[in-house]
């Protein structure tokens, strides 16, 4: 019944007893063969090879192999028989896209073992590589594909969407929106149950807090049930908010529980905080905006109240004045999809203007893999640099005539005509900045600014907004 884990129990039935000497012996006729164990240091290129030691064995030989058909009955070695007096050998030379698999056997000047048991290698996953962003297609004036190349070994791919906006002249901006569509669970009578400590499968912005959360659909609740102990609160991530000397405007749709409840906003930034309170004078539904003084570089705000019941929230804006030339750029959707070919997604129902671009960035995500072959936690690429994309401007023909085609994508005014014909642009206030005489087919114009021109293709004229 010998092994490499058998062992002697010698004990005493009665009375005590002394021992003098105890010597084992064994008449080896044959030689163990090793255990092998999992591998270290796995790349594509190599591995090491491991095992666990023979009391007899003076040496090790060590053989590494994929097999050529599905049904493992024909090995293809790429080490074999390699000789060693370590636990340990270190195997090269294997391709990727291989499975290889390794054996050991014990051997000393006797005897030389069978073969160990058959251990895989796994090139194990804890990092990813960025994708690499191919050029977007399908560009209308309402949305576009954005696309990307499969990265290897990825399950899916995460895909963050902004939308970069730039003042033409002073306005107020909508910064943030969130309006927690996705939440689906729960009523106002029976509200869903939240676990997370954060809002990420739901907002567009990452980073959003929830502490004693539940559900409404379409909105996230804070639960004041044990205020005592730990209050319902709604923290804000970090944002940039040093334009306009730090005002901004924070605009909650609110839904109350019970009436007199007051809603608490508090705004910090470097250790600053300022104070504001709205009243709820009703049950239901509230809508009210709050303004800000304290805004800088690196600004969140809370968002608790005074009930001990709940209460709901519909939409979080955050608002802010940017003037003219200066551009914000916000969050508008963060998701995952499956799968490593699944290498496009296609955005649509979008707005734009002259003021606007989109732009996407993309990262690849896989479980994680050890080397003995054990999925793991997700690991996720860093994102990837953003792809700029402006739609298509809307083209408004003013004679209503279709022969021609005019329309403009990533700052290039396009015109295609039928027949050789005169092109003379205009600026919105009348100015002519452009004449030329241009030949059948499609043309390319560059145009110094953008905004709203007029152009006219021999004496029909198409509005565009470039």
């Amino acid at each position: 019944m010998g092994s490499r884990l058998a062992y002697v129990q010698i004990g005493a039935y009665n009375d005590s007893w002394l021992i003098d000497d105890i010597e084992i012996i064994q008449d080896v006729y044959d030689i163990c063969s090793p255990h092998a164990i999992s591998p270290k240091d796995v790349t594509f290129e190599h591995f090491t090879a491991r095992w666990d030691a023979v009391w007899s064995a003076t040496s090790y030989l060590t053989s590494a192999y994929y097999y050529a058909d599905e049904e493992k009955t024909h090995r293809v070695y790429i080490a074999e028989n390699i000789e060693t007096t370590e636990c340990e050998c270190q195997v090269t030379g294997m391709e990727k896209g291989k499975t290889y698999f390794f054996t050991v056997k014990a051997k000393n000047d006797k005897y030389t073992s069978v073969e160990s048991n058959e251990v895989q290698v796994y090139v194990p996953i804890r990092t990813m590589p960025v994708p690499e962003l191919a050029d977007p297609t399908d560009i209308t004036d309402t949305g576009y594909t954005a696309r990307w190349y499969p990265v290897e070994r990825a399950m899916g791919y995460a895909v963050r969407h902004f939308l970069k906006h730039t003042a033409r002249s002073d306005e107020e901006y909508t910064l943030v929106h969130e309006d927690l569509e996705t939440i689906t669970e729960g009523t106002f009578e029976w509200p869903g149950y939240f676990y997370d400590y954060d809002l990420n499968k739901y907002s567009k912005v990452p980073g959003w807090g929830v502490n004693m959360g539940c559900t409404v659909k379409g909105m996230i609740g804070i639960d004041n049930y044990y205020r005592d102990f730990e209050e319902g609160k709604i923290t804000s991530p970090e944002f940039d908010l040093s334009r306009n000397d730090g005002k901004y405007t924070v605009q909650l749709n609110v839904y109350a529980i019970h009436a007199g409840d007051t809603v608490y906003v508090d705004s910090y930034c470097e250790g600053e905080k300022e104070h504001r309170e709205y009243l709820m004078k009703t049950v239901g539904e509230h809508s009210f905006s709050v303004d800000f003084t304290n805004g800088s570089a690196q600004t969140h705000f809370t968002v608790t109240f005074s009930g001990t019941d709940k209460m709901f929230i519909d939409d979080i804006f955050v608002k802010q004045i940017l003037r003219a030339g200066e551009s914000y750029t916000s969050a508008l959707a963060s998701f995952e999809v499956e799968g490593i070919d699944n290498t496009s997604y296609t955005f649509t129902d979008l707005t734009g203007s002259e003021s606007d671009e989109y732009l996407y960035s993309v990262a690849s995500w896989s479980y994680s893999l050890d080397e003995e072959g054990i999925w793991g936690p997700n690991v996720y690429s860093e994102y990837s640099e953003p792809q700029i994309v402006r739609l298509s401007s809307s083209i408004e023909n003013v004679d209503g005539i279709d022969s021609d085609k005019v329309y403009a994508h990533n700052g290039i005014l396009y015109v295609g005509v039928a027949r050789d014909a005169l092109v003379r642009i205009y600026t919105i206030e009348g100015k002519l900045i452009l004449s030329r005489q241009i030949t059948i087919g499609k043309h390319e114009l560059d145009l110094p600014i953008h905004g709203f021109y007029l152009v006219y293709i021999n004496d029909h004229c198409y509005k565009v907004s470039l």
